[in-house]
């Protein structure tokens, strides 16, 4: 990859009679026809739109990316090349562009919509006739919507700066942080409206049936979108998504399954269990090579080399597992499979009424909430110490609730509903913190106990790492239990209690 930064050009962005008018009145200079072409601009983004929503965009014409930032009210800009057409952020070599896009997308970045385009260039020339800087104007199909990014040449950024002054004195718009909201409202299709949260919105009257199907078939739609990421191994965050979907489905069928008939709820429940299952161990391989490099963080720099050969024991595992992953995401049976999943839920249900399918969704889900939270309650109760085991099975039961209160909150809590989940999920991650180092020990020793081929260092690199997760696991057992005593004292308890409307 060659990687030019242009982080000195300046960028407007303007209507094209605008701008014509604005360079009409810069007399002093002229501009040189050096070419023009006809050239597909084509924006990129991770499929969720994870740039678009913070102002920064990324896109591609000719042989290069433009990526534009929005900082201090401007946008600092870039241009470097790529060979590939889908982004993996690691293989950026760059690291002002990565510290720029990493914290926005853990996915790969992948052509949203690709727009029809000419760009032409010419050579800006002084009084004197010297040529100051590039200007590249790229003209957006019919919509005369025009970037216009001009590059000082070397020993002549001065000069240049006063010409662009000149541009901004005339009005032009100059890169003022809304070009993602203007670009947004000519091209609907770039409002990207994937979300890995659940977005259905219910009514407190709506039959309970019909508001849960709703429901499970968003959140199949959900894990469908993320298969073709799966299948091109564009990144982990496909998995992920995809997991994550299917495990809100079936924790809300656990919860309110009730609405449906109880043979039909079991058997999908069952059918989307062996969706997730096949994809558990590449899952938790795909965990642990994300971990490789915080892993040698914590460990001397002597100790480091002894991971080396864990990292190519676990890609090597990989290799076979999405192999196995893709089989099954291909074959005729899961194809079959989901799609059963997909009409029933559709359309199907409504032949399969459960007991509870009558009622008003907000008499459904304040029941299962409460029932849940009362869950909470019982098994730490009846718990006198919490053991690793036991605090994995309170982090499940605080997912699903969770999950319940994202699926329900908005005819359960309305506008509180955001600040109780985002109470729920911290702590939550805390929990997980707990069990990942918890986790880290078990799998870093039977990774070691597995590998046939392995370094003098292996054994000790994981015994040293076993030291350091026993201890942050140790230490952080003591905050967990005290902010799980701060939740479940009646006053917390009583704000996520939903009163019955019945």
């Amino acid at each position: 990859m060659n990687l030019n930064l242009l982080s000195k050009s300046s960028v407007f962005l303007t209507m094209h009679e605008e701008l014509d008018l604005a360079l009409k009145k810069c007399t002093e200079y002229s501009f040189d026809l050096f070419n023009t072409k006809k050239s597909d601009i084509i924006v990129y983004d991770s499929f969720d739109g994870r740039l678009l929503s913070k102002d920064i965009l990324l896109f591609h014409s000719g042989e290069n990316f433009y990526l534009l930032n929005p900082k201090n009210k401007k946008y600092n800009f870039f241009e470097f090349n790529h060979s590939s057409n889908v982004f993996k952020i690691p293989e950026l070599k760059d690291e002002k562009i990565k510290k720029i896009l990493s914290p926005f997308s853990v996915k790969a970045l992948m052509p949203l919509l690709s727009i029809n385009g000419v760009i032409t260039v010419y050579n800006l020339k002084n009084s004197d006739k010297k040529t100051i800087a590039k200007c590249k104007k790229c003209q957006l199909d019919d919509e005369f919507f025009t970037f216009l990014v001009i590059t000082p040449l070397k020993g002549f950024k001065n000069e240049t700066d006063e010409f662009v002054n000149l541009l901004k004195s005339f009005g032009l718009n100059y890169s003022k942080g809304d070009i993602v909201r203007e670009l947004i409202n000519i091209y609907p299709k770039l409002h990207v409206t994937y979300s890995n949260k659940i977005q259905t919105v219910l009514k407190q009257d709506d039959l309970s049936d019909q508001a849960v199907a709703l429901i499970i078939t968003e959140l199949l739609k959900k894990a469908e979108a993320n298969i073709d990421g799966i299948l091109h191994d564009y990144d982990t965050e496909f998995l992920h998504d995809y997991r994550v979907s299917l495990r809100k489905a079936r924790s809300i069928l656990s919860e309110v399954g009730d609405v449906f008939d109880k043979e039909k709820t079991k058997y999908f429940r069952g059918i989307l269990k062996t969706f997730a299952q096949i994809t558990n161990n590449l899952r938790d391989i795909d965990v642990y090579l994300l971990k490789i490099p915080e892993f040698k963080e914590e460990l001397p720099e002597h100790l480091r080399y002894g991971l080396e050969d864990v990292e190519s024991y676990l890609r090597m595992l990989r290799e076979s597992e999405t192999k196995k992953v893709n089989n099954f995401l291909q074959s005729t049976e899961f194809k079959a499979n989901f799609g059963e999943a997909v009409d029933f839920f559709q359309k199907g249900y409504t032949d399969y009424p459960g007991e509870l399918a009558g009622k008003r969704i907000y008499d459904v889900a304040a029941d299962a909430i409460n029932s849940c939270l009362g869950g909470h309650v019982r098994r730490v109760k009846k718990s006198k110490s919490m053991t690793p085991e036991t605090l994995h099975k309170l982090r499940i039961d605080f997912k699903k609730l969770r999950y319940l209160i994202e699926a329900f909150g908005n005819v359960v809590y309305g506008e509180k509903t955001e600040a109780l989940l985002d109470k729920l999920k911290k702590f939550q991650d805390e929990i997980g913190l707990y069990h990942d180092f918890h986790n880290h020990i078990i799998m870093l020793n039977y990774i070691l106990n597995e590998m046939s081929d392995k370094n003098d260092y292996t054994e000790k690199t994981v015994k040293q790492l076993e030291k350091i997760f026993t201890r942050k696991r140790d230490k952080l057992e003591k905050k967990v239990l005290e902010r799980l005593e701060r939740f479940l004292q009646k006053k917390n308890i009583s704000r996520y209690k939903p009163r019955s409307l019945k």
